[in-house]
């Protein structure tokens, strides 16, 4: 079955009437593409006197989630048929179509690879898909177009404001949809007329940022259960609703030790005991009317542990997170990790993992809330490529229902945040995949032959952690052991050959994009020279961050903030 042959073609996108919006979207990404690949342009219509391709149905047999996302795709006699279930697995399978039979790529929001082609024979077969993780939340802010997104499979998308227009590509950002969304709900202005729905700490009631609320008060309950009820009924699209904690540090939980409180959390064994059972009222009164949300919460630092004696009600969602995690290593592998962080209390994954374990034995739903980058240093190299496919299974193994693997939400250009996010997204959709095959796709794809001196460069950054067994937080701050001068060396020779081999401006670009990591550890710990020649390395540095879109080196950060940075790394006035 020849879809097109020397610039002609007889095959029709056969579309029905009042197809929905995705699914018209989905005809004219198959169109778009094979115009790409050939100069042929595909004529959509509702019917086809010839061979075709159509889109739209239902898939029969069990769904693929929540978000009910199977696609089933069949390629005989004639005919690609592309079936699936809610509102994108037509167009997931589309996407699947396009993939596997004409090696289209998607690999970031201005890089799609469709390779040129005289003629193309459809392979027959038929493929089933589902996704193995039913919540998938994008990383980075990289993926910042909700098209994108939707290529990439992840159906959790914020940052484009078009979402809020289009929430049928994936969740749109709503408000409270995951986080620390408790002190929103009961907003610390409240604290002067109703110091009662605050945490009671060394005998007084105090407020402030970070601090809890007492979650024993049946006023803070009220309150909660009206402003979920607000945010669903002006939602109607909304599936999950946030009731979680508030942010806070490692030594500093801020919860309520009032009587009431105390006493369920030394019952419980964990501080999560009040917290969980404040979230499983919320859940039961807001169920007759929103029977279809799940009302998710954080097993979050100080609530990490699971209570002994409370369970989640069947519509609430843990969201346990990682982040005292080492990230160099493959959570369960046992790398013995355990020590203090400044910036998060004491790292290791034995803890984390016996957490795991007991969160999976009592919850019917359960999502993971991952890391992936550096947040006090975005533009560090931070060598976990090897760990992300033994992670992601190593959730999926313990009942993961959606994961979140956070990277720089607030920048874009982080260390190789495009090509994490590719691999992600293939991971989270099939756990099973090779990831470093997607790895090497990626980079093949982007810079051609360069590719091969950046592999090695990866490689040898990661064979360099794992031989020392250098465990690294997501706050490590770069030091000598983590990268020796020798390494570094090193790596900028591979760089240097990655540059001049790569085949054209844009290879060359995206490797000088790569660079920008081992140029920061540069700056970080051997920057040399005079003060004339360090200030022109601190704004040559800052002039590429802006060229590249690079906004800050730290979560919550400026370009103000980054250049003071710089400065005082190379003790420098600013």
């Amino acid at each position: 079955m020849k879809l097109f042959e020397n610039g002609r073609s007889d095959w029709t996108i056969v579309l029905p009437e009042n197809s929905p919006k995705l699914t018209v979207f989905a005809a004219e990404e198959i169109r778009d593409a094979v115009l790409a690949m050939s100069g042929v342009a595909l004529p959509i219509a509702p019917r086809a006197e010839g061979p075709a391709i159509v889109l739209g149905g239902e898939v029969s047999g069990p769904a693929g989630g929540p978000f009910d996302e199977d696609y089933v795709i069949e390629v005989a006699d004639g005919c690609v048929t592309i079936a699936g279930n809610g509102l994108r697995g037509t167009l997931y399978g589309a996407y699947e179509f396009l993939e596997r039979q004409l090696g289209v790529r998607f690999f970031a929001s201005d890089a799609t690879c469709v390779p040129r082609r005289d003629s193309l024979t459809l392979r027959p077969g038929r493929w089933h898909g589902a996704p193995d993780i039913a919540i998938r939340r994008m990383p980075f802010k990289s993926v910042k177009d909700m098209r994108f997104g939707g290529r990439l499979r992840f159906n959790e998308l914020s940052g484009d404001p078009a979402l809020a227009e289009n929430p049928e590509y994936g969740r749109a950002d709503y408000r409270f949809a995951i986080g620390h969304s408790i002190p929103d709900m009961v907003p610390d202005e409240l604290f002067c007329a109703h110091p009662e729905y605050f945490p009671l700490i060394g005998g007084q009631r105090v407020h402030g940022p970070h601090h809890q609320r007492c979650l024993t008060n049946p006023d803070v309950l009220d309150m909660t259960v009206e402003a979920v009820r607000r945010q669903l009924r002006e939602n109607p699209m909304q599936r999950s609703i946030a009731v979680g904690q508030a942010d806070t540090y490692p030594d500093r939980p801020n919860n309520c030790a009032c009587p009431a409180c105390r006493a369920i959390d030394e019952a419980e064994g964990s501080p999560m005991g009040s917290l969980l059972r404040f979230v499983n009222a919320v859940a039961e009164r807001i169920e007759p009317e929103f029977p279809h949300v799940l009302i998710n919460t954080l097993a979050y630092r100080y609530t990490r542990r699971p209570p002994r004696l409370t369970r989640p009600r069947h519509n609430v969602l843990i969201v346990l997170c990682s982040i005292e995690c080492c990230f160099s290593h493959p959570i369960d592998a046992g790398c013995g990790a355990d020590y203090a962080d400044a910036g998060i209390g004491q790292v290791g994954n034995a803890a984390f993992v016996r957490d795991i374990e007991g969160w999976a034995a009592i919850s019917e739903h359960l999502m993971i809330w991952d890391y992936v980058t550096n947040f006090a240093h975005y533009l560090a190299p931070h060598p976990n490529l090897s760990c992300l496919g033994p992670n992601i299974r190593f959730f999926k193994r313990h009942n993961a229902y959606g994961i979140y693997p956070e990277g720089a939400h607030d920048c874009e250009g982080a260390d190789m945040d495009e090509l994490k996010t590719y691999m992600l997204s293939r991971l989270l959709w099939d756990c099973g995949r090779d990831e470093k095959v997607d790895r090497d796709e990626f980079l093949i794809g982007r810079l051609g032959v360069a590719a091969a001196s950046v592999m090695r460069a990866i490689d040898l950054l990661e064979r360099h952690v794992k031989a020392g067994n250098i465990h690294m937080s997501t706050y490590h701050t770069p030091d000598e052991r983590t990268f020796p001068r020798k390494l570094v060396d090193e790596l900028n020779s591979l760089f240097d050959r990655a540059e001049t081999t790569a085949p054209d401006e844009a290879a060359r670009a995206y490797v000088q994009r790569l660079r920008m990591s081992l140029r920061y550890i540069g700056i970080c710990l051997y920057a040399e020279g005079s003060d004339a020649e360090r200030r022109k390395t601190a704004e040559d540095y800052l002039a590429d961050m802006q060229r590249l879109g690079v906004d800050k080196l730290m979560e919550g950060g400026s370009m103000e903030s980054s250049r003071r940075r710089l400065f005082d790394l190379l003790k420098l006035e600013s």
